[in-house]
């Protein structure tokens, strides 16, 4: 039997939104909250706030069996087992990554992080990032045990569920034997290969990802 767990999911909009009710059909249960937003409420109605195809109707399907849950304090993240970060990334009037809001919306999510807890990212990121994340922590709760990975998502707008659910493979970064079998349990219902490289790695790939379809 695959093991499930109870995953944070944090970010809303596009990104957040897919992964929460994906990551629920996969037969986790999910708690969605995005910080300095009031999504909960939409959500909870099925108003999600992107038009995905299917995507409002496995949300009631995941919210009405009890796997998916929207809330509006971070507190609620105190229990998972797992955080996973998919917050878009904000982008400058010059056309650069803002970084400093998602840097901003981790450090409010650290206070609330059990011992043991793996942390992922999907969110676009410039190369590096883990490391930074990663020090971060440490920095803010020296005693904290916790494992940290990144995944680089390859959503394709208008077909985002298909995309995630019919992938060729599925790419993870991870610098630890846990996350690294965690990652390969979540995924496993996907009966598609796994490739496990090092975070650096990881999020190059996602850089590449954007660069292939941009000339596709």
């Amino acid at each position: 039997m695959i093991p499930t767990y109870k995953i944070g999911v944090l970010g809303s909009w596009h990104l957040g939104s897919v992964y929460s009710v994906v990551l629920a059909e996969l037969g986790n249960k999910v708690i969605s909250f995005d910080i300095g937003k009031n999504m909960a409420g939409s959500f909870n109605k099925i108003l999600p706030p992107v038009q995905e195809s299917g995507l409002a109707e496995l949300i009631e399907k995941k919210v009405s069996q009890g796997q998916l849950v929207f809330v509006d304090k971070i507190k609620d993240f105190a229990l998972c087992d797992i955080i996973w970060l998919a917050v878009d990334m904000p982008i400058n009037k010059d056309g650069r990554p803002d970084f400093s809001f998602i840097k901003k919306v981790f450090k409010d999510l650290i206070p609330v992080l059990r011992d043991g807890v793996v942390i992922v990212i999907s969110s676009q990121v410039p190369i590096g990032t883990g490391r930074i994340f990663q020090k971060i922590v440490r920095k803010a709760r020296p005693d904290l045990k916790f494992s940290y990975a990144y995944q680089p998502e390859n959503l394709q707008l208008g077909r985002a569920l298909e995309s995630f659910f019919k992938p060729a493979r599925v790419v993870i970064g991870v610098d630890d034997q846990k996350a690294e079998a965690i990652m390969k349990n979540i995924f496993s219902p996907l009966r598609v290969p796994v490739l496990v490289m090092d975070i650096v790695s990881a999020e190059m790939v996602k850089h590449a990802l954007n660069s292939f379809l941009a000339a596709s």
